[in-house]
C-alpha cells in the first residue's frame, strides 16, 4: 500500500514537472521574459532587433553628430574660466596630413571608416583660412530634420535642413552659407571609445554610444529637394 501511494506521488510530482516545463517553453517560444520587481510588479520583456532603433534616438544621434562635425566654436573658456583659441589638430588622411577643429577631430569616431577620410578632406577645404586665429565661429543652425527612412535594414536616411553662419569678432548674423544634407547612418556594433577626459570627449562618447554611425553625408540633389 506504502509503494502505491509512493508511485502515486512521484507520478503527480513527474506530472506537475511536465506541465511547468510546457509552460516555461511556451514562454521561450514567444520570445518574452518576465521581471518580477522587488516590490511586486511583474514586467513583460521582449526581444528585438539590435539593428533597430527608434526615430527619436536616430535624429537625436544625427543632429548631434553634425553639431560637433560642423559646429565649431572658435575661443572658448576652459576648465579655469580663461579663453583658449582653438589651435586644432592634425589629421593624417592617406598621404596628407592637414588641421581641422578641435571639435571635428574629435567627432571622427561618429564616422565609418572609409567615408571618413573623405569628409575630413571636405571640412578641410571649407574651412575658413583665419579660423585658428581666435577670431572667427562656425555655428550650424538645423532648422528641420525629417523622420529617418530606413533603406535597408539597419540603415537610415534623413534629410537635414539649416545654415552655416561664419561669424568674424562676434559681429552677427555673420555670413551665411545654405545647409541642405542627405544624411545616412546605420546601427554598429562598435563599442565607443573613450577618447579623453575632457568636456568635449565625454560628449562625444555620449553620442557615439547610441550604437549608431555616419555613413554618408551629401548635398540635396534637385530631385530630393521635390
Amino acid at each position: 500500500m506504502l509503494v502505491t501511494v509512493l508511485a502515486f506521488l512521484q507520478f503527480g510530482a513527474l506530472g506537475s514537472s511536465l506541465l511547468q516545463w510546457g509552460a516555461i517553453s511556451r514562454l521561450l517560444a514567444q520570445d518574452r521574459v518576465y521581471l518580477h520587481t522587488e516590490v511586486g510588479e511583474i514586467h513583460t520583456l521582449q526581444k528585438i532587433d539590435p539593428r533597430h532603433k527608434t526615430p527619436e534616438v536616430i535624429q537625436a544621434f544625427t543632429l548631434k553628430a553634425l553639431m560637433l562635425l560642423y559646429s565649431w566654436p572658435g575661443s572658448q573658456p576652459n576648465h579655469f574660466g580663461q579663453i583658449k583659441t582653438d589651435t586644432g589638430v592634425d589629421v593624417d588622411v592617406g598621404d596628407e596630413v592637414f588641421k581641422v577643429p578641435t571639435h571635428v577631430a574629435q567627432a571622427i569616431f561618429l564616422i565609418i571608416p572609409g567615408f571618413r577620410e573623405a569628409l575630413l578632406k571636405r571640412i578641410d577645404q571649407v574651412l575658413p583660412s583665419d579660423y585658428f586665429s581666435g577670431s572667427v565661429e562656425v555655428l550650424l543652425v538645423v532648422d528641420e530634420i525629417t523622420l529617418p527612412k530606413e533603406i535597408e535594414p539597419g540603415r537610415y536616411e534623413l534629410i537635414v535642413v539649416g545654415n552655416r553662419y561664419t561669424v568674424h569678432n562676434g559681429l552677427l548674423p555673420g555670413q551665411r552659407e545654405a545647409f541642405n544634407k542627405v544624411v545616412t547612418v546605420e546601427t554598429s556594433h562598435l563599442s565607443a571609445i573613450p577618447i579623453g577626459e575632457t568636456q568635449l570627449a565625454r560628449q562625444v562618447f555620449g553620442v557615439r554610444s547610441a550604437g549608431l554611425v555616419i555613413v554618408d553625408i551629401h548635398d540635396m540633389s534637385f530631385e530630393e529637394q521635390q
